[in-house]
C-alpha cells in the first residue's frame, strides 16, 4: 500500500571514533605453576592468558602469602583468587579447605559457577550456601564432602553454629567485594567468622585474601587485624580502561523533562544490551516503567525488590531477553554480564571512583563498549575531577534535534511492531486501515494504538515480574515479549484481560488506556486501581483476617508473622499485597500456599479491643451488668476469591475486606459499558 507523506529527515549517525587496540593479556598460563587438572579447567573455560590482576595475585597466593587487592569490576578477579587457591587444594581430603565469602547470593552463585568449572577436571567439589534457600539441601551438599565453600556471611555463620560447616580444615579464606559486605552491614558477621578460622592447618599458616573495589578506612583496619604482612595489589587506583570503552557525554536539555532527555539518549545510541545506573532506588522503577512505555524491554533491579524477583530479572538478563537493566550501584555489584554493549549513567555517581566501576562492566577483556552519561547541574563539577584523576577521555556529543530523534524513535517502533505482526492474519483489517488513513484525526488514532500496544506489553512484563512464565508461551519476534498473541484456549483467557485505568503502583506505569471494553470498571466497585498488582498463576493471593487492628503495622510485619507460624522462608513471599484495618491480602509462591493456610487458618489470636466493646452485657451476681469476655476469634486464612491475573480484578483492591463485589454487575466477567 502506497501512502503519500511528507519527507522526513534521515536519522543522524553517531560521529565516527577511532579506538585504540584492545588490551592484551599478560603472558600465558604456561608461565604459572598450575597443576594439570586446573589447566584443563582453564582450557574448558576458553581462557588463553591471565589478566593483569590474575597474574599479579597468583604468585603471592601460591606462595601462601596474604593479599589485599583493589581491583575494578570486570578485571577477572574471580579467577584471580580461584586459580591459586584451587591449586592449593588437597583433593584426597573431603572437607572444606577454601572459604569464599560474598555479599549477595547472586555473586555467590556466580563465583561458584566459575570455580566449579575451573576445578571440576581436577576433581574439586564446590558448594554454595546462602540465605533464602533450602538449608536442608545445603547441609546435604556439605555432608557429601566438598573442598570449596562459597557463601554469604549469615548462612555460613548459621551452619557453622549448627556444627554442619566445620572450619578446622580451612586453608584459604577469601573475602570478595569486601567493601560491599561492609556497606550491607555484614562486617560483624564477617569478622566473627574470621575470628573462628584456624590460624594454621597442619602447621601451615592460613592464607587470607581480601578483594575490594574500594578501600575505605574500615577495610584498612580489618586488613591490619586479620592479614599477616599482606602483599598489596592496587590495580584500580587512578586507572581506567580507556582502550576499549568510548566515554560519551550528553548535556541535558533543560527544555525537556529528564526522562525524555534520557529516552533520546537511548534513541541516539540504539542499545541492544546495556545497564542503566541510577543513584536512587525509586529512580530505577520510574525509569524502567517510562522506557517500557516506549517499547524497551527493561527491568529494574534494586535492594528493595524481593529476592525472587531479583533472580528472575537476572535470569532474563543472562538469557538475553532484555534490552536494558535499570539498577543501583549496590544492586548491580558483583553481577557479571558478558557482551554488554552499553553502560548508561542516568546521573553521574555521587562518588567519582564509582564511575570507574560502573563503566568497567562494558569493554571487558578486549571487547569494546560505550559508556554514555547524561549530565546536568551539580554533576558538571564531577567532570573535571574524572578527567584529571582518572584521565577519562570524555567525548561531548550533542543530541540531534527533537525532530530527528522522533524520526529515530518512529523507525524503531515501526520495526518492533512489524516484528510483532509477523505471521498474524491482518487482511480483514487492511481495508479499514486504508479508510482510516483518509481521516483527519489519523494521528490521534495511531497514537492511541501505540499507547495500547506498549501498555499491553508493559502489563505482561509486570505479571512476569512476579513469577516465572506460564507454561503457555506465545509466538514472539526477536524483540521477545513485547506483544503476545494468545491461543483461544480457556486456560489462556486471562492473558489478554482488561487493562486498568492506571497501572499497578508497584510498577508505576501511567501509559494505560482509560477504559478497555470487556472488563469492569473497578473504580465503580469501590476499588483503587493504583493498588492493583498483575502477576502470573505461579503466585497465589492469600486473604487473612489479620490487620492493623491486630497490631500488624505493615506487610513486612505480616510476612514475618506468617513465616514464623508456618515455617515458610520469607523469600516465598513476593512482597505484593495490602494490609487493611481488619484483614489483609498478600501474595506468596503457589508452591507454599497450602502450607501457610494449614498453619494459619483456625489459629487462635488475642481478642481485638473493638470486639470487647461490641459484646452484649450480661447480668452479673448482685444485679449489676457485666461485660462478658469475648470468645477468641480464630484467624481465617484462605485463597482470595480474586487471584492475581484475574480478568475481573488485577490484584488487591479496597472494596471491602474481601476485595469488593467479585461477581460483577454486568454478567460474569462482562463489560459494564460506558455511561
Amino acid at each position: 500500500m502506497n501512502v503519500e507523506h511528507d519527507p522526513s529527515p534521515a536519522p543522524v549517525d553517531e560521529p565516527p571514533v577511532t579506538m585504540p587496540a584492545p588490551a592484551q593479556f599478560v603472558g600465558t598460563f604456561d608461565d604459572l605453576d598450575i597443576p594439570e587438572g586446573i589447566r584443563k579447567g582453564l582450557a574448558e573455560l576458553g581462557y588463553t592468558g591471565p589478566t593483569p590482576v590474575q597474574r599479579t595475585v597468583f604468585a603471592p597466593l601460591r606462595a601462601l602469602k596474604d593479599v589485599l587487592v583493589q581491583s575494578r569490576t570486570g578485571s577477572g578477579k574471580t579467577t584471580a583468587f580461584s586459580l591459586p587457591t584451587l591449586c592449593g587444594v588437597d583433593v584426597s581430603r573431603r572437607h572444606p579447605q577454601v572459604l569464599i565469602l560474598c555479599p549477595t547470593r547472586e555473586l555467590a552463585l556466580q563465583v561458584t559457577a566459575e570455580t566449579s568449572r575451573l576445578g571440576h577436571p581436577a576433581g574439586i567439589r564446590v558448594a554454595t550456601i546462602y540465605g533464602g534457600a533450602s538449608m536442608r539441601a545445603q547441609i546435604d551438599a556439605l555432608d557429601s564432602g566438598v573442598h570449596v565453600v562459597v557463601g554469604t556471611p549469615g548462612r555460613v555463620k548459621d551452619l557453622h553454629r549448627q556444627g554442619v560447616l566445620r572450619f578446622s580444615g580451612i586453608r584459604f579464606a577469601v573475602l570478595d567485594e569486601a567493601d560491599e559486605m561492609l556497606s550491607r552491614g555484614f562486617w560483624d558477621e564477617v569478622t566473627s567468622i574470621l575470628d573462628q578460622l584456624p590460624d594454621a592447618v597442619d602447621g601451615v599458616p592460613r592464607v587470607t585474601a581480601l578483594f575490594s573495589a574500594t578501600l575505605p578506612d574500615q577495610i584498612e583496619r580489618a586488613a591490619h587485624k586479620y592479614l599477616r604482612d599482606p602483599v598489596r595489589c592496587n590495580l584500580s587506583v587512578d586507572t581506567l580502561n580507556v582502550a576499549t570503552i568510548r566515554h560519551v557525554l550528553h548535556l541535558e536539555n533543560e527544555k525537556w523533562p529528564k526522562p525524555r532527555n534520557f529516552l533520546y539518549v537511548l534513541e541516539f545510541h540504539k542499545p541492544t544490551s546495556g545497564i542503566v545506573f541510577c543513584n536512587r532506588k525509586d529512580e530505577t522503577e520510574m525509569i524502567c516503567n517510562y522506557l517500557r512505555r516506549f517499547g524497551y524491554r527493561a527491568e529494574a533491579l534494586n535492594g528493595d525488590m524481593p529476592q525472587s524477583r531479583r533472580e528472575r530479572t537476572l535470569a532474563k538478563v543472562k538469557a538475553g531477553e532484555l534490552d536494558l537493566m535499570v539498577a543501583t550501584d549496590v544492586a548491580a555489584r558483583g553481577i557479571d554480564i558478558s557482551d554488554l554493549g552499553h553502560v548508561f549513567n542516568y546521573d553521574l555517581p555521587e562518588h567519582n571512583e564509582v564511575y570507574v566501576h560502573r563503566v568497567g562492566r562494558t569493554g571487558r577483556i578486549g571487547k569494546r563498549g560505550t559508556a554514555a552519561s547524561l549530565v546536568r547541574g551539580k554533576y558538571l563539577s564531577h567532570l573535571s575531577t574524572l578527567k584529571k584523576q582518572f584521565k577519562v577521555p570524555f567525548e561531548e556529543v550533542p543530541l540531534p534535534g527533537e525532530k530527528e530523534i522522533l524520526w529515530m524513535q518512529a523507525e524503531r517502533l515501526a520495526v518492533q511492531i512489524l516484528e510483532d505482526a509477523s505471521g498474524v492474519e491482518m487482511e480483514q483489517y487492511r481495508p479499514v486501515a486504508e479508510a482510516m488513513l483518509a481521516r483527519g484525526d489519523v494521528k490521534e488514532i495511531v497514537a492511541f494504538l501505540l499507547r495500547t500496544h506498549y501498555s499491553q506489553g508493559t502489563q505482561q512484563r509486570s505479571r512476569d515480574d512476579e513469577g516465572p512464565p506460564r507454561e503457555a508461551r506465545f509466538d514472539r519476534g526477536d524483540r521477545g515479549d513485547r506483544i503476545e498473541r494468545p491461543r483461544r484456549d480457556r486456560d489462556d483467557r486471562h492473558e489478554r484481560g482488561p487493562r486498568p485505568e492506571r497501572a499497578p503502583r508497584a510498577e508505576g506505569d501511567a501509559a494505560t488506556p482509560p477504559h478497555v471494553e470487556g472488563g469492569e470498571h473497578a473504580a465503580e466497585h469501590g476499588h483503587d486501581e493504583a493498588e492493583a498488582e498483575l502477576a502470573p498463576a505461579a503466585a497465589t493471593n492469600l486473604y487473612v483476617t489479620l490487620g492493623r487492628a491486630d497490631g500488624v503495622a505493615d506487610l513486612g510485619a505480616l510476612t514475618k508473622q506468617l513465616s514464623e507460624w508456618s515455617g515458610v522462608d520469607s523469600a516465598h513471599f513476593t512482597g505484593a499485597g495490602e494490609v487493611r484495618d481488619h484483614s489483609a491480602h498478600l501474595e506468596v509462591d503457589t508452591e507454599v500456599a497450602d502450607k501457610i493456610i494449614a498453619a494459619v487458618h483456625g489459629r487462635a489470636r488475642a481478642p481485638r479491643a473493638a470486639d470487647t466493646a461490641t459484646v452484649p452485657a450480661t447480668p452479673a451476681a448482685g444485679g449489676e451488668a457485666a461485660v462478658s469476655a469475648p470468645e477468641p476469634r480464630p484467624i481465617v486464612c484462605e485463597r482470595a476469591k480474586s487471584q492475581p491475573g484475574d480478568r475481573r480484578r488485577g490484584g488487591f483492591g479496597r472494596g471491602g475486606d474481601r476485595g469488593g463485589d467479585r461477581r460483577g454487575r454486568g454478567g460474569r466477567g462482562g463489560p459494564r459499558g460506558r455511561r
